[in-house]
């Protein structure tokens, strides 16, 4: 089956949804929407620059060294994020009229069984100028309707423009699926909830958490209470405000304890914050790091902290909860499917510091919660999002379409 997905190719979890299908055997042809070094598993790849994503500082690093201008833009849009998104909100949907011919003529020369886009904004959105002869398959996530969709007019236009387009639809929350269709998905079209990387490979990880090597030891006590916040900034989503204002209360209570915070490292406001709370002594910015190195930290890590309230279910708190890492995450929908309040994590108000700074030092103190919560975690991660259970069930759904 050729396969023509729309993903940032850039993207840690777009590379391993490509290792899946070419374990699958698909032919894949890669259109990146953002500049990017070549990918495994696909057999040939164009970029299509959308809605001006490549000058942003974004979760996903390149490996490449920025230089000049390109470096100045990043660092500046870094700093003022907000107002980059807005702008991207109101202008990023009328550009990819400009981008429509060249997305055509990609499929006219590749000719795909289906095109997967693997979110809304921006790369469904381009899909949906596929012609009706072409199966369309779009991935959702649970930013893409609770804030995306309703950024602008243009995104609202343009995500139902997605949502009426696509001829199935992939999400990694049930909930997610539910509210497409208050936005033009049909019920009758086929659906599919998996995890949004296509799957966790316990066995990789697991030889990974055991395998000798560097990683980033040196940037906390050898003593210390290890606590992880792995989600970087994500504007509107991650309420990482809540996050440091709760920890002076934690190291009050516990002052062996050590914040790691990886895709931080150089982020303004990140510092702001340290600097204001005056907690530098128990917080370690970190930079974007590898999923070996942020696996080996959650193997170190008693708890994973990721207070959103507007998310799908990250792959980041699977892989966590797959290592053992307890997790406390922000009281949404699409992470109550995982996390049970009180049985295998804590649930918190994402607004409420206090509420979050309780719940840290209820996990800390409470060994036995931790190791229930663990081996629960570690049976539910296998029954329900192990990626050889996975794999079949998604080569299943794009035979819908062919």
């Amino acid at each position: 089956m050729k396969i023509l997905l729309i993903a940032d190719g850039r993207s840690p979890i777009t590379r391993r949804y490509i290792e899946v299908l070419d374990q699958l055997k698909n032919d894949v042809f890669l259109i990146s929407s953002f500049p990017c070094s070549i990918v495994d598993g696909i057999s040939g790849m164009e970029i299509i620059n959308l809605a001006f994503g490549s000058a942003g500082g974004s979760q996903v690093r390149s490996r490449q060294k920025e230089l000049g201008l390109k470096k100045f833009l990043r660092q500046s849009i870094s700093r003022f994020r907000n107002i980059y998104m807005k702008v991207r909100y109101i202008f990023g949907p009328f550009s990819l009229f400009q981008k429509k011919n060249q997305y055509q003529r990609i499929l006219n020369e590749q000719k795909p069984d289906v095109v997967h886009a693997l979110r809304i904004p921006f790369e469904g959105m381009l899909a949906s100028f596929t012609p009706q002869e072409v199966p369309v398959v779009v991935s959702i996530w649970g930013n893409d309707l609770s804030l995306h969709a309703n950024g602008s007019l243009g995104m609202k236009a343009m995500t139902k423009r997605s949502l009426i387009r696509a001829n199935g639809l992939v999400s990694d929350a049930a909930s997610d699926i539910q509210e497409s269709f208050k936005w033009g998905f049909k019920k009758s079209k086929p659906s599919l909830v998996i995890p949004g990387s296509g799957g966790i490979d316990l066995l990789k990880l697991d030889k990974s958490v055991q395998k000798k090597g560097t990683d980033e030891s040196s940037a906390y006590p050898d003593d210390a209470i290890l606590i992880i916040n792995p989600r970087g900034f994500r504007p509107g989503s991650v309420r990482n405000d809540t996050f440091f204002k709760s920890i002076p209360t934690v190291v009050k209570n516990n002052p062996d304890v050590h914040f790691l915070c990886p895709a931080m490292l150089g982020q303004t406001e990140a510092k702001k914050w340290i600097d204001r709370l005056g907690i530098g002594e128990y917080v370690t910015l970190l930079p974007f790091l590898d999923q070996h190195d942020l696996w080996k930290l959650f193997k170190k890590a008693r708890i994973s902290i990721s207070v959103s309230e507007h998310d799908g279910v990250p792959n980041s708190l699977l892989e966590a909860m797959a290592i053992g890492c307890f997790p406390i995450v922000g009281n949404i929908a699409s992470v109550r499917e995982w996390v049970e309040d009180g049985k295998n994590g804590y649930i918190v108000d994402p607004g409420e510091a206090d509420e979050l700074s309780q719940a840290i030092n209820m996990a800390i103190t409470s060994k036995e919660l931790r190791e229930e919560a663990a081996a629960h975690n570690r049976q539910l991660i296998c029954s329900r999002a192990e990626v050889s259970k996975i794999r079949d069930r998604l080569q299943d759904f794009y035979l819908h379409f062919v």
